[in-house]
């Protein structure tokens, strides 16, 4: 005979005791949450090999090699610098290249591979933001400007003199400190 105590708690009269049958609900919630969150920032970088800006330009001059108009060396350079001075004809040309390159993958279905263009777009702008990488954000997007990043330079001419003048205060502070209770 089994009586519920709780949603998660029977009593089981023949044994006297009580028996969790399952974790209680807001339990369940939360450990599938937290196996959610846990599984979505926990990913290998399926590029160990190779560099993912260097597939996506691959992928890039592939499809313009299959088009019939391959990317110069220059178009190559280009797509892999950040923010650079390119002209109008030349934007739309790389364009509609990265639009071909992501319109096929997602036709063939690649483009849930970790390997594919998609897939190397989280890692190709882990830590800079090449140009072949706001092409393709721009396509996906659906934005007709291509987004140039601005990096602030750090100058750190300031971080020794001020460190300095830290520890000198401290240094005084201490001192004055020592003067005054000895």
């Amino acid at each position: 005979m089994h009586f519920r105590l709780l949603n998660w708690l029977t009593f089981d009269a023949s044994a006297k005791r009580v028996v969790g049958n399952r974790l209680p609900l807001f339990a369940q919630k939360r450990s599938a949450y937290n196996s959610t969150l846990m599984a979505a920032w926990i990913r290998k970088n399926p590029f160990t090999t190779t560099y993912p800006k260097a597939e996506m330009i691959r992928f890039v001059s592939e499809h313009a090699a299959v088009i019939g108009s391959p990317l110069s060396e220059s178009e190559q350079q280009l797509l892999a610098s950040e923010n650079p001075d390119v002209d109008e004809a030349a934007e739309r040309r790389l364009r509609g290249l990265v639009a071909g390159v992501i319109a096929n993958q997602r036709a063939s279905g690649q483009a849930t591979d970790p390997k594919s263009f998609v897939g190397a777009l989280e890692w190709a702008t882990d830590g800079e933001w090449p140009y072949v990488a706001a092409l393709a954000e721009a396509e996906i997007t659906g934005r007709p400007q291509v987004e140039q990043i601005e990096r602030r330079d750090y100058s750190g001419w300031w971080l020794i003199p001020g460190c300095l003048a830290i520890l000198l205060l401290i240094a005084f502070l201490v001192f004055l400190v020592h003067k005054l209770f000895r």
